[in-house]
């Protein structure tokens, strides 16, 4: 006889479960179970037999036991302390395989695993665990032995399947015996799961899976699906769950392929179509401390929830499950308990009819409002509503332009949908949530299920930019704050609110890189301005930060204003022109800004309004802040300098021949940074690429300086000058 059949098993209930094992060829078995039923067959000439025997209806919160007797030619073998209830498949790699309790420093076992593996003693739950291992060709027997779940037992067990058949086990409408079996292999490959002459039947996973070499047996075609499910069929089971992955994340689309022909060809083994349930992989990093730029192993996820197409499967989000930020370098996480209560769930709602959420949040669509977009979401997903798990703003959303550049966004519930916003994208098209290796997602529905990662775009490449810290927060020291605007002119129809402005008058604009007898003007915007209705037509948001009086010769020729801007991130910048005091008028000029994070030149031209102006020279205007659309929230910082009056019949402006930057040029043999003109106190030089990952640190400690770059690649970098106490200039340079 088979070990999977035998003393302590569970029979799945109501259902024609097969029976097999050996015996001389053309000789009659007989097998009689207590419950009543007795089938009669014969082997076959090789001496296997097979038949089906009838099981009885499992009664909620009853589990009498039974016996199975096999009466053969030579001998009667007699199983005992059988259950009849619900059996489920329980099969993957090393996060299938993680045990209750602590193995390794790699292996930490479950959470308050001491008390959770005490409390396990369910005499209904039944565990059989196949000894690992792989073989060329099929086997007919496993290693491995059905026990009741105690303790003793549950401590070595997947942790994942325990948790699953506890939740089953505890549903007071289905309350049955639960029986796991438990199939799983450490670093295993999907390819290794399925058979070789259906990984051939398909030409892509031919390709990918066949035509290839292997170190390992354990990512051979085949040779696991021949020692660790072969051996086990057509034992009866009600499904599956599938906790499997890290060892295909490069595998795209083609996983999606190899998983669903897997299901298929299990089905087919079994001869039903049983459901079959799987966990997304959970973030990781390879460590906690390198930025979360890649999406990799979030595109990955993708390709697992993609199995999704097949009737009767279905897949678990995990992206909320980490215990703690470090846990992002782990690759197998210790909160199993949430893994297997939500593949419970799938199974109490799909195949028990309970009335339980089971899905988290699935994006469903999107609409464009402006600069803002509002994301919908299947109704059937959003349970109660939508929530922050942990209380603190939604997190992990990016949206991008067309230029698909992704940067951070925040996100805002609002009824069952969600707005997203970022201050760095003014035209947004496209947003993605939880879209990267290492997201910790934080939105979920009121029953606690993680929303599905998402992108809304199909882009096959795109760029998550992490603007440097150094950029972000600048760390100036003592400078004077202007926040109120000028009182010599009345501001026409002009409603200002929230003037807690944080713009700053940097009296040495030298620490920005740039020499000039001006000072530098820092203009921030860290909450919504209330504008008033006269303003929309500009689509601007407005607020008076910092004004200046100038008595300069307005001509018809000389009449544009220049000023340097340096930003971070993209936006419009603007100045308001009062060009007659007496009638309280005023003109609005703005310019945009390019999307780099360097200084450039911009001018106004207000040629226009030459004739109309005031017979006295001069002028009162603002540099103010604005951004996006009225109401955009997010921070956002431009600095303003060197304002002066052109003349528009002078030659384009040379911007690199004007300006007197911290930043030269990289040489003509690529090898260098040419610095000048640096602070005389020892400063860092940081050179970081657009995602936001430093490429390289040295320490300057004089005014002048060369940097080695020959082993950077081409590329655009960013460069940030600071001290321990003091940022002094953030720019841009090119290596090609």
């Amino acid at each position: 006889m088979p070990n999977i059949i035998g003393s302590n098993m569970v029979l799945q209930q109501k259902t024609q479960v097969p029976v097999w094992g050996w015996a001389t060829a053309g000789t009659s078995v007989t097998i009689t179970a207590s419950w009543g039923e007795t089938v009669t067959t014969t082997a076959a000439t090789n001496g296997k037999w097979m038949t089906k025997i009838q099981t009885p209806v499992a009664i909620p919160g009853q589990a009498p036991t039974y016996t199975l007797t096999i009466t053969g030619p030579a001998n009667t073998i007699t199983y005992s302390n059988i259950l009849v209830g619900e059996v489920w498949l329980c099969s993957g790699q090393s996060n299938m395989w993680f045990q209750m309790k602590y193995n390794s420093a790699d292996v930490q076992g479950v959470v308050d695993s001491e008390n959770e593996i005490a409390a396990a003693n369910y005499p209904n739950i039944r565990l059989f665990t196949v000894l690992r291992g792989t073989s060329t060709s099929p086997v007919v027997n496993c290693t491995g032995s059905w026990s009741s779940c105690t303790p003793a037992t549950v401590a070595t067990f997947s942790a994942a399947s325990y948790y699953f058949g506890r939740e089953l086990y505890k549903n007071q409408a289905l309350n049955v015996p639960i029986g796991l079996i438990h199939s799983s292999y450490s670093g295993s490959a999907i390819q290794a799961w399925v058979k070789d002459s259906v990984l051939r039947s398909d030409t892509d996973l031919k390709t990918l899976y066949i035509d290839k070499t292997y170190t390992s047996d354990i990512s051979k075609p085949g040779l696991i699906y021949n020692a660790m499910i072969a051996p086990i069929l057509p034992f009866a089971i009600k499904g599956a769950i599938w906790y499997q992955g890290e060892s295909n994340v490069g595998d795209g689309a083609n996983y999606t392929k190899a998983n669903i022909a897997l299901i298929n060809d299990w089905r087919k083994d079994w001869g039903t179509d049983f459901s079959f349930y799987a966990v997304q992989l959970t973030p990781y990093l390879s460590s906690a401390q390198i930025k979360d730029v890649n999406y990799n192993r979030a595109a990955f996820r993708e390709c697992q929830r993609n199995i999704t197409a097949l009737p009767k499967t279905g897949i678990v989000a995990t992206c909320d499950l980490l215990i703690n930020k470090a846990e992002v370098a782990v690759v197998h996480p210790q909160n199993k308990k949430d893994i297997g209560i939500r593949l419970a769930d799938w199974a109490l709602a799909n195949d028990y009819s309970q009335n339980i959420q089971y899905l988290g949040p699935v994006y469903q669509s999107l609409t464009v409002e402006g600069a803002k977009i509002r994301i919908n979401f299947k109704p059937e997903s959003l349970g109660s509503g939508l929530m922050s798990k942990d209380g603190t703003d939604l997190n992990c959303f990016k949206m991008a332009g067309a230029d698909k550049l992704f940067y951070a966004a925040s996100a805002i519930i609002d009824g069952n949908s969600i707005v997203v916003s970022s201050p760095s994208v003014n035209a947004p098209v496209a947003v993605r949530f939880g879209f990267s290796d290492g997201a910790m997602t934080n939105l979920i529905n009121k029953e606690g299920i993680a929303a599905y990662p998402f992108k809304t775009d199909s882009w096959t490449s795109a760029t998550y930019v992490e603007i440097p810290e150094t950029v972000l927060n600048e760390t100036f020291e003592n400078f004077t704050v202007s926040a109120t605007p000028t009182t010599t002119v009345s501001n026409s129809g002009l409603s200002w609110s929230g003037l807690n402005s944080t713009s700053q008058i940097v009296d040495n604009p030298n620490k920005l890189g740039i020499n000039t007898s001006n000072k530098v003007l820092k203009i921030s915007r860290n909450s919504i301005d209330t504008i008033s209705t006269n303003m929309s037509a500009s689509g601007f948001a407005y607020r008076g930060v910092v004004s200046a009086s100038y008595s300069l010769p307005f001509t018809a020729t000389n009449c544009i204003i220049e000023a340097k801007v340096l930003k971070t991130v993209t936006g419009k910048v603007g100045i308001r022109i009062y060009p007659n005091l007496s009638v309280n008028a005023y003109t609005i000029v703005a310019a945009d800004l390019a999307g780099s994070l360097d200084w450039q030149t911009v001018r106004f031209d207000f040629s226009a309004l030459v004739p109309t102006m005031s017979a006295i020279p001069k002028i009162d205007f603002e540099v103010e802040k604005l951004l996006t659309p009225a109401g955009q929230n997010g921070p956002l910082t431009v600095w303003i300098d060197d304002i002066k009056l052109v003349s528009n019949s002078a030659a384009g402006i040379n911007d690199a021949t004007e300006r007197n930057q911290v930043i030269s040029f990289i040489d003509s043999s690529n090898s260098f940074l040419k610095l000048q003109n640096l602070p005389t106190e020892p400063c860092t030089i940081e050179l970081t690429n657009l995602s936001g990952i430093a490429c390289q640190k040295d320490k300057i400690n004089s005014t002048n300086a060369s940097i080695d770059v020959s082993a950077l690649s081409p590329g655009i970098y960013i460069v940030s000058i600071y001290s321990d106490f003091k940022k002094f200039y953030v720019g841009k340079v090119i290596k090609t």
